[in-house]
C-alpha cells in the first residue's frame, strides 16, 4: 500500500475509533439508539405485513392460521413482530447501559 493510501486509512481509523472515555460513551448509546430505531420500524413493517396478510384473507381470516401454516405471509409477520422486539430491547438496554456509565463517570 502507498504511503498517501497508508495515511488516509490511519487517519480514518483515528476518527473511527473513539479515544477517550466519552466518546466510548457517546458511540454506544448512539449505536444503542440506532438499534432501538431499527427495531421499531421492523416492528411497524411487520405490523404493516400483518395488516395486509388479514385483509387478504377477508372476512374468514382467523388467527388460528397462522398457527396451522394457511397463511405464511401472517406467520412471517408474527416472526418479525419478534424480532423487532428483541432488535428494540438489545437497543434499549445498549442505552441504558451507556447511559448508566456516563452517569457514574459523573459522581467520581
Amino acid at each position: 500500500m502507498s504511503e498517501g493510501r497508508q495515511a488516509f486509512v490511519d487517519a480514518l481509523l483515528e476518527r473511527c475509533e473513539p479515544q477517550s472515555r466519552a466518546d466510548r460513551i457517546e458511540f454506544a448509546m448512539g449505536r444503542g439508539q440506532a438499534v432501538a430505531i431499527q427495531g421499531a420500524v421492523v416492528i411497524l413493517a411487520s405490523i404493516v405485513i400483518y395488516c395486509a396478510a388479514a385483509f387478504r384473507g377477508g372476512l374468514e381470516f382467523d388467527s388460528g392460521e397462522i398457527v396451522r401454516g394457511a397463511s405464511p405471509l401472517a406467520a412471517a409477520s408474527i416472526m418479525g413482530l419478534g424480532a423487532g422486539t428483541l432488535l428494540w430491547i438489545a437497543g434499549c438496554v445498549a442505552y441504558l447501559r451507556a447511559a448508566m456509565e456516563a452517569e457514574s463517570g459523573l459522581h467520581r
